[in-house]
């Protein structure tokens, strides 16, 4: 956890952690607004409403992990290849729109939280693949245990999220279930970057050198 918290404040340019806090924080708010509206209607109407949920979702997981990953700092210079860095944005969509699907489906006991977890592992597809698309001067070596714990952090709140905000309309639901995904999405990117060490290709960079 101290490590977790060291990434955050120290690895972080704190303006690009709050914007990208900010837009993670309305953009659920929106998705899941939509997503309740899609659990009133049916048919036709539900598929559009969960469809408009999913895009909503997708693009705010995307958004908050690029504008955190433009503020993270390296010990090397860094870029981002357009074609994978497009294809995590598709995989955030998708991955939004399987989770949020089965879980308006309640169809079996625990569905929504079925849901939900698929929504945390699409997350963490997106995150993985979105590092994949992270070009760095240097080694990036990977720490598995703190690639562990972000799945774990992404699955458990995307499902409690997703399983609450499906539950009977009370007025706690929406803001406990945005605090749930927003905890969910920002617990696996900065436990994720945790994960990462990189060594430096050219020996002579400073190690407090970003780009």
């Amino acid at each position: 956890m101290l490590a977790v918290l060291s990434c955050l404040a120290i690895e972080h340019n704190p303006w690009l952690v709050l914007l990208a806090a900010s837009v993670c924080i309305i953009g659920c708010s929106i998705a899941l607004r939509i997503y309740d509206r899609a659990l009133q209607s049916r048919r036709v109407q539900r598929a559009g409403w969960l469809f408009m949920s999913a895009v909503g979702a997708g693009f705010t997981i995307w958004s908050t992990h690029f504008i955190a990953m433009l503020g993270f700092s390296t010990p090397a210079p860094v870029s981002f290849d357009p074609g994978l860095t497009a294809f995590s944005l598709i995989i955030a969509v998708v991955g939004s729109l399987i989770g949020l699907g089965v879980g308006a489906g309640r169809r079996i006991p625990g569905q929504a939280a079925l849901g939900g977890s698929l929504l945390g592992l699409g997350i963490s597809a997106m995150h993985y693949i979105g590092m994949v698309a992270y070009r760095v001067s240097g080694i990036i070596h990977w720490d598995s245990a703190y690639i562990v714990g972000s799945l774990v952090l992404a699955v458990i709140p995307s499902a409690a999220a997703i399983h609450v905000a499906s539950l009977p309309r009370a007025r706690w639901i929406a803001p406990t279930s945005i605090a749930l995904l927003v905890a969910g999405i920002v617990g696996l990117h900065f436990t994720a970057m945790t994960a990462i060490g990189i060594t430096p290709l050219d020996a002579s960079l400073d190690v407090n050198q970003t780009e």
